[in-house]
């Protein structure tokens, strides 16, 4: 089913465009940072999510956006945006515990600059069916 990317980009809201159409968007920014971002394949059965630390020089100093916009070309994104940068980007995965006072704890599988990244009104869960 093709989707219009305007109301895709206003759904999940995002920064910059990094791929488009298969092309890739290069910027004259130079800004090496942590990104999160998201892509759809061509055919728009696959969603690509990507996670890159950054802002420590001793585990990972970042990535650009013109090597984000590869690195999802690579993957097979035909369009991708990056949805935030910087110590926002994290990455978390729910586990239940099965333990009726605690059932759900949230691990953070990424290595932020806080342990649990900057305080952001945005993010995306993905729900296995």
């Amino acid at each position: 089913m093709p989707y219009d990317l305007n109301q895709f980009s206003g759904l999940v809201s995002g920064t910059n465009w990094v791929r488009y159409r298969g092309y890739n968007v290069l910027t004259t920014a130079a800004i090496v940072q942590a990104i999160t971002a998201i892509g759809l394949s061509a055919d728009n059965k696959t969603m690509y999510a990507l996670v890159v630390d950054g802002g420590d020089t001793n585990f990972s100093v970042g990535i650009s956006l013109n090597d984000v916009a590869v690195l999802m070309g690579v993957l097979g994104s035909y369009d991708a945006f990056v949805l935030n940068g910087g110590p926002t980007s994290v990455m978390v995965q729910k586990t239940n515990t099965g333990n009726q006072f605690n059932p759900v704890v949230w691990n953070t599988v990424s290595k932020p600059l806080t342990a649990g990244g900057s305080a952001s009104i945005s993010g995306i869960a993905f729900v296995k069916r």
